[in-house]
């Protein structure tokens, strides 16, 4: 995950990379340059997505 974060270029739009290891916890690279931890998880049958905090 620290290879993909120092090699991340910003793109047109923003993508998640999902990590292979732990589910629901992935990278968002936003098209303005900046990363950010995120966690998906479910509750009460509704998907939720929050920001654990800026990759640095």
């Amino acid at each position: 995950m620290e290879r993909r974060i120092s090699n991340a270029k910003p793109g047109p739009k923003s993508r998640i990379e999902w990590d292979p290891m732990l589910r629901g916890f992935g990278l968002r690279f936003s098209s303005a340059g900046t990363c950010a931890f995120i966690l998906n998880y479910r509750f009460q049958r509704r998907s939720r997505r929050i920001t654990i905090g800026l990759a640095r």
